[in-house]
């Protein structure tokens, strides 16, 4: 497998799902049946990330999403094994962009992170997803992004009333560093949730 860069499709593999499967489309099978032409072509690719990743990328970007390919590139992207603890990941704005922009300067890194992490799960907030998409401003990255949130399930977490109190007196009390209300939110869930993390590349935040 010839491999000249980090992004997701800077490798043949990829690269070479992504061309079958689209060629299949184009040729009139259906998504379901260009699916299974292309597994029965690979053999058992089970151990492959970068089939999975590069089939189900390719899959939403068309808006044929496979749930079983979905999936399965859940798996094989946060490694799923089990830990003593589990906790909650809430991503900022800063890691959805690295993860959905491959010309970040935080890319490679935030390709990597998920490795490391236990299995999830992931959250986010409305104010982080409208950073992030305010930055993802293209159709293209967009597409990543909804990709990205799909493949890793974030959901949206709640904001209790009772903390708004809390959120805004952060921003008063920090109010030298700039923070806005994504920034609040974050950590002020992760500060009355023994089980929530905060995943930032802000220097203000700790790593997760």
């Amino acid at each position: 497998m010839g491999t000249w860069g980090v992004g997701l499709y800077q490798n043949d593999t990829a690269c070479d799902v992504r061309d079958t499967w689209v060629e299949k489309l184009r040729q009139g099978a259906p998504a379901e049946a260009a699916t299974a032409e292309l597994l029965q072509e690979w053999g058992a690719p089970d151990d492959d990330p970068l089939f999975w990743l590069g089939l189900a990328d390719t899959q939403w970007t068309w808006g044929r999403p496979d749930p079983l390919v979905r999936d399965r590139a859940r798996v094989v992207l946060v490694d799923p094994q089990p830990g003593p603890e589990t906790f909650l990941i809430l991503l900022d704005a800063n890691v959805l962009v690295a993860l959905a922009d491959e010309h970040d300067a935080h890319h490679a890194r935030a390709a990597r992170d998920p490795k490391r992490l236990r299995k999830g799960p992931f959250g986010s907030t409305v104010p982080v997803l409208s950073e992030t998409c305010h930055i993802l401003s293209s159709a293209y990255l967009r597409s990543r992004l909804r990709a990205l949130l799909r493949l890793l399930d974030v959901a949206i977490v709640d904001v209790p009333a009772r903390i708004w109190d809390e959120i805004f007196d952060w921003m008063e009390h920090d109010e030298e560093h700039g923070p806005d209300l994504a920034d609040a939110q974050l950590v002020i869930l992760s500060a009355i949730n023994a089980s929530f993390r905060i995943w930032s590349y802000d220097k203000e935040f700790a790593a997760v």
